[in-house]
């Protein structure tokens, strides 16, 4: 069973107190699973994997989740996603393989190439980063999730390296093609339903 919560743009802190209760209840048993759809307001965050190098003068906020620094803004879709990676005989990396497969399958859509590169987490499209993943595990309960640039100012990732990444490597699904935000989210929506059930 899965509980779509769209919550339009929302505070980082507001989504991530909303992301650590919702992982409380299902740690407590709830069988639900729960995917939070929204957009941030200007927000850097700092994974476990952070190196301090990559953000120069910034003060980002620090979360426990896989990855470096990254940065959610306006015109970026963000999809939480909460569930037991237990219930679907699935180990992290099996699971961030099986979300990046996600997004892709929804780019085909609009007739883009995206694809998987070797030792990095995201998605490209010619050679542009456009979607970036980080998650966080507790009892094998996931929380955050996929980040897919749509249409970003890109000048803030001048002030950091996205994932470790040079500035000018990210990408915006815009330069490529126009799309359909409320398509992109029912789509996944869809998608997240029928491979987790």
């Amino acid at each position: 069973m899965w509980t779509i919560l769209k919550l339009n743009r929302c505070d980082y802190l507001k989504a991530l107190e909303l992301q650590n209760t919702l992982l409380n209840k299902k740690i407590n048993g709830n069988k639900t699973n729960y995917l939070l759809i929204l957009e941030h307001p200007l927000t850097y965050t700092a994974g476990k994997a952070v190196d301090i190098q990559n953000f120069a003068g910034l003060n980002p906020i620090r979360i426990a989740r896989g990855g470096d620094i990254t940065f959610h803004a306006p015109g970026q879709i963000v999809f939480y996603i909460i569930l037991n990676l237990k219930d679907f005989n699935l180990d992290l990396h099996k699971y961030i393989r099986k979300i990046e497969l996600l997004i892709i399958k929804i780019l085909e859509k609009y007739s883009l190439n995206a694809y998987q590169k070797e030792n990095h987490t995201g998605i490209w499209i010619k050679n542009k980063k456009v979607a970036s993943i980080g998650i966080g595990v507790k009892k094998y309960i996931t929380m955050h999730g996929v980040s897919l640039n749509i249409n970003v100012d890109k000048k803030y990732y001048g002030q950091i390296n996205p994932c470790g990444l040079p500035p000018e490597v990210i990408g915006n699904v815009s330069e490529f093609r126009q799309v359909d935000c409320s398509d992109i989210e029912k789509s996944f929506t869809q998608i997240v339903q029928y491979w987790f059930k």
